[in-house]
């Protein structure tokens, strides 16, 4: 606490990781989503507990995917992590999945999966995503558009 980076567990099964993204969880856990590591997309996520310094493998999401965006949301007393967009295949996806990480009995790191919503209106990578009300809300990115 004294203002200062610091560093985190290594994960060492992705080594070069890129074109991933990281949302904060509860208890000092972040999930690392996807990417591209060794010249290729991955479906892969870890859990980092922060405090222990540890990595843990994390569900695999439904499609291998990079350059995505990620957030958390609250649904019914559940907490979710929706991951949108991105690439697919080498093209540009509007494909959006969550992962409900959160419930009555605490968090979820194994025996949670991925499941299909649906599509964002507009295909879209490199972008933010977040909440506004209820919904999920894409912002920006690539391709340039008015949305």
């Amino acid at each position: 606490s004294n203002n200062a980076w610091s560093m985190g567990p290594m994960i060492n099964a992705s080594k070069g990781l890129i074109h991933h993204d990281a949302v904060g969880l509860d208890n000092n856990l972040v999930l690392v989503i996807g990417g591209f590591h060794d010249f290729t997309p991955t479906d892969k996520t870890f859990f980092l507990d922060l405090n222990k310094k540890e990595v843990t493998e994390g569900p695999v999401l439904m499609k291998p995917r990079y350059a995505h965006s990620a957030t958390v949301f609250n649904m019914m007393g559940a907490k979710y992590v929706a991951v949108a967009g991105g690439f697919i295949d080498y093209a540009i996806t509007d494909y959006v999945e969550v992962l409900k990480y959160c419930g009555e009995g605490g968090v979820i790191l194994d025996g949670g999966d991925f499941r299909q919503l649906s599509p964002m209106k507009v295909k879209r990578f490199d972008f933010g995503l977040g909440v506004l009300g209820k919904s999920l809300a894409a912002f920006g990115g690539e391709p340039t558009i008015i949305s």
